[in-house]
């Protein structure tokens, strides 16, 4: 198949995915349940996002950066000092 049809395709289909997942939000919603953010889903939609981006010839959305987790204070032995 020519390029052009492909490239449609497979934009068709990660628009199909993203719709998908939002109606499953939705009843989700509906439910009273809480969206998932699972690692696989968080995973997908930004993978996806890149596709869509290298399809439509746009720049690459940006990775968000990493949350540090604040360090732990440390207790001092013995009680009070």
């Amino acid at each position: 198949p020519p390029p052009k049809k492909c490239r449609d395709g497979l934009l068709n289909a990660i628009s199909e995915t993203e719709e998908s997942l939002a109606a499953i939000h939705a009843w989700d919603k509906g439910q009273g349940l809480r969206k998932c953010h699972s690692r696989t889903v968080v995973k997908t939609r930004r993978s996806r996002a890149r596709i869509k981006a290298f399809l439509k010839g746009l720049e690459q959305p940006k990775e968000p950066t990493k949350k540090r987790k604040k360090a732990k204070k440390a207790k001092a032995k013995g009680g009070l000092e």
